[in-house]
């Protein structure tokens, strides 16, 4: 997709959002992919089509194993794909060579990234590790996709005065006490405190 930095690290799901064995579907550089979680822990990732009939693989479920991995199954005809993207043919019992190309993932304190099939041309930012050491993440409330113009987007995931600007008075905030600017091209960092004023308190009679 002309529209993705190629090269820059993609933040997929966080640990947390998958349920264990129950496939969640993602997209990066306009392939889908399908994710799921096994017991061990594991996370895995494949193209969401299946090599047979293209049905996708997020619509079927997961099977367990024996040793906590598991297999995502086609909803089709129920073959099942392990995390190396092999499969067993019916009725031969033999395993074949890998019909599926796994996405490399990489996993950093439960966030779960990837450059796709990219040369990656730049480092995971900390910043998500750095909040996590305060804050625990607790999950996501929705999934959806936003058709947006690669420049909007960049603004809106820039814009660190827009809290203090637009939403100044909502937040109550009497002052922005900006420290430093730090610009990395794909990643900047913005050093400000926002005094806020105390919160009052009204009591409303209704006749």
């Amino acid at each position: 997709m002309p529209s993705m930095l190629l090269g820059a690290p993609w933040l997929l799901a966080h640990k947390s959002m998958l349920s264990i064995n129950q496939p969640l579907k993602v997209s990066l550089y306009g392939q889908d992919y399908v994710l799921w979680k096994d017991r061990n822990n594991d996370v895995h990732a494949l193209p969401n089509a299946c090599s047979h009939m293209g049905a996708m693989l997020s619509e079927g479920w997961c099977e367990a194993q024996k040793d906590g991995s598991s297999k995502v199954v086609c909803p089709f005809h129920a073959l099942e794909f392990d995390g190396q993207g092999c499969t067993v043919l019916p009725g031969s019992g033999q395993q074949t060579k890998p019909l599926l190309e796994p996405l490399k993932l990489m996993i950093q304190d439960d966030f779960i990234w990837s450059y796709g099939d990219c040369e990656p041309q730049m480092a995971i930012p900390d910043v998500l590790n750095k909040i996590a050491e305060n804050y625990e993440f607790v999950g996501s409330t929705a999934d959806t996709s936003v058709n947006t113009p690669l420049l909007s987007m960049l603004l809106n995931n820039h814009d660190y005065n827009h809290q203090n600007g637009t939403h100044r008075d909502l937040f109550r905030i009497e002052e922005v006490q900006f420290n430093q600017f730090i610009d990395r091209g794909h990643h900047s960092e913005a050093f400000f405190k926002t005094p806020t004023a105390s919160p009052t308190y009204g009591v409303s009679y209704v006749a």
